[in-house]
C-alpha cells in the first residue's frame, strides 16, 4: 500500500478545450442536416492545439469549496486580496 506524502493535497481543476470533427449526415437540405447534427452523439474528435486553459473563476470556487488554504481572490490588476 502506497503513502502519500502529507504535503501533497488533492486539487479539482476546471478547464476546458476544443476539438474538432466530422459528421456525416445524409438530409434533404442543409438546414435540416444542421438540426439533425445537432441531435447526433458527437463524432470521434481532434484536439485544436493551444486550445487548453484553466477556468480560473470556477478554480477559485472550487479552492473555496474544498477548503484549501491557497484560495485567492484576484482584482482587475492580478493583485492577490487576502
Amino acid at each position: 500500500m502506497s503513502e502519500r506524502s502529507p504535503k501533497k493535497r488533492w486539487y479539482r481543476i476546471p478547464c476546458t478545450w476544443e476539438s474538432y470533427g466530422i459528421m456525416l449526415i445524409e438530409a434533404e437540405s442543409l438546414e435540416e442536416a444542421r438540426s439533425i447534427a445537432e441531435d447526433d452523439p458527437l463524432p470521434d474528435a481532434e484536439y485544436v492545439d493551444g486550445s487548453f486553459e484553466i477556468n480560473e473563476e470556477m478554480l477559485e470556487y472550487f479552492l473555496h469549496e474544498d477548503g484549501h488554504p491557497e484560495k485567492t481572490i484576484y482584482d482587475l490588476d492580478e493583485e492577490v486580496i487576502e
